[in-house]
């Protein structure tokens, strides 16, 4: 059964950015209308649950003196913890904290959400086989794995980064030619480590290039400001946005 014939009015769709835009085409393609919503599954744990911003990272920083990425880890492993006692010392550490920024109101937490629920019903795609975490986030939920299709793959071996952007936008460049639209082309698994070559070689080929940051914090505009600010500022005042 076609994804679409799934698909209803009133339904909250979670869902991988790129495939909400591969859902939205299909529509398109076959002119179906739906009254749904869709967000990410990380968006849809943020509301479901609890959501954080600079103020947390910052307490946790001043308090416990910890690094801007140890603490977004340490926030985003409290995502996995109920407030009761564990027999492990470390899942209780979790707790503790999780209660502390509680009890400093640093956890966010979306009141409203609970009655958007009860408006909408979900749908879950695009995600494979989700893990254990994943799936206690839902109820009542219908989930919908993609076929998977047996493809084979040419594997390139380069022995420096220059070789390895110099086929690549080559490659790009015969898409181009053949008028694919630049916005259909993807680069994934890109590391930090390729982003000054990306950047270089775009400019040599005149081929613009997006490079998203990570959906962490700490990625943000916001975040980057953020981390600024507590590298150059010398009280809590100071760091408030």
């Amino acid at each position: 059964m076609k994804v679409t014939d799934l698909i209803k009015d009133n339904m909250l769709i979670i869902c991988p950015n790129n495939y909400k835009k591969y859902l939205l085409e299909l529509f398109y393609q076959q002119k179906k209308l739906f009254n749904v919503k869709f967000m990410s599954l990380e968006e849809y744990k943020r509301n479901y649950l609890f959501d954080y911003d600079t103020k947390t990272i910052y307490y946790l920083i001043k308090k416990y003196g910890m690094k801007v990425d140890n603490a977004i880890t340490l926030i985003n492993n409290l995502y996995y913890v109920e407030k009761k006692n564990y027999s492990s010392e470390k899942l209780n550490y979790l707790v503790s904290i999780k209660n502390e920024l509680d009890d400093n109101n640093l956890l966010i937490y979306n009141n409203l959400f609970s009655n958007l629920l009860k408006n909408y019903s979900l749908f879950i795609t695009g995600y494979g086989k989700l893990d254990k975490f994943s799936l206690s986030l839902f109820k009542d939920a219908v989930f919908h794995e993609d076929e998977i299709i047996d493809r084979e793959y040419d594997i390139y071996h380069f022995t420096t980064i220059e070789e390895e952007m110099e086929y690549l936008f080559n490659e790009i460049k015969g898409l181009l030619s053949k008028n694919i639209d630049i916005n259909h082309i993807y680069l994934m698994n890109v590391n930090n480590e390729y982003y000054p070559y990306l950047k270089r070689f775009s400019s040599y080929y005149g081929i613009p290039i997006e490079i998203k940051n990570d959906d962490s914090i700490s990625g943000t505009t916001l975040g980057k400001k953020f981390i600024e600010l507590i590298n150059t500022c010398s009280s809590y005042e100071d760091v408030v946005l």
